[in-house]
């Protein structure tokens, strides 16, 4: 399909095949799961295999597409992210999903935000800063890491169990403060937790003093999932006292699946 398209742009007068051929090969690691090879990305555009490897390394040089060392398979890149993050999901999302996080900061009064899953990050896209002179919360369109932040450990834990092992596999669990689980079946232990009891917590994992909650909000087909966070100082969001922010959350999280039409598999997001 790919191919036959660039094919068909390229009978147009004035237009570079080599452009169109780069567009499609990054839509088509844009929509992959996991990381993609050499052979396979040849095939599927139908190019020989020396000119997908040309490709890949003039992309990888301007640092729209990332190989891996281990595996020399090929995924999206930093700058591809930045692009996309200026554009797509808070357009997508609108003011409406603004309103609830505005909303839920109004009623927990801490810091709120919503990320999507994006490749090998967690993507803000959209924040309300709790009125505080101490900020502790995302930017948006902040890229965050998975594995540190309790919005990035929530979104691994809903994502298909085939492409998590593949990027526990794959991922460098950088330590951002003593408290960040740098170990991969440690990180699959809070992962398997976090399914069961339906949220997510960091306590000063990605900076010291931040504690995070995140909840699951199912959004547009019921199986895409966005992670609903809160965010405060750690003197102030104790776990063992989060009860009323966690119902908060919540609802605000049913709120989110109800106006984008999506719908959790099952329970009020908590777990058995």
């Amino acid at each position: 399909m790919a191919a036959r398209r660039t094919s068909q742009l390229s009978a147009e007068s004035g237009l570079v095949r080599s452009v169109l051929r780069a567009l499609e090969l990054l839509e088509l690691l844009g929509s992959a799961r996991e990381p993609v090879g050499i052979v396979q990305l040849a095939r599927t555009l139908s190019l020989p295999p020396s000119t997908a490897h040309r490709l890949c390394r003039s992309l990888v040089r301007a640092g729209f597409i990332a190989q891996d060392p281990a595996t020399g398979r090929y995924t999206v890149g930093p700058n591809l992210l930045r692009v996309a993050a200026g554009w797509g999901p808070d357009l997508l999302l609108g003011p409406q999903a603004e309103d609830v996080v505005r909303r839920l900061r109004d009623g927990v009064r801490e810091t709120s935000y919503l990320a999507l899953a994006r490749h090998d990050s967690a993507l803000v896209v959209a924040v309300a800063e709790a009125d505080d002179w101490l900020r502790v919360g995302p930017t948006p369109r902040e890229l965050l890491p998975l594995h540190a932040t309790a919005a990035g450990k929530l979104l691994l834990a809903f994502s298909p169990p085939g492409w998590v092992s593949a990027w526990l596999g794959r991922a460098v669990l950088q330590r951002y403060t003593d408290r960040t689980v740098v170990n991969a079946e440690q990180l699959r232990r809070q992962l398997e937790e976090i399914r069961v009891r339906g949220f997510a917590t960091a306590d000063e994992e990605l900076s010291r003093g931040v504690r995070e909650l995140a909840v699951p909000a199912w959004l547009w087909d019921g199986r895409t999932v966005a992670a609903l966070a809160v965010a405060g100082p750690a003197h102030r969001l104790r776990f063992q006292e989060a009860g009323p922010t966690l119902d908060a959350m919540l609802r605000a999280a049913a709120e989110l699946s109800a106006v984008f039409k999506g719908g959790s598999p099952g329970g009020d997001g908590r777990g058995s």
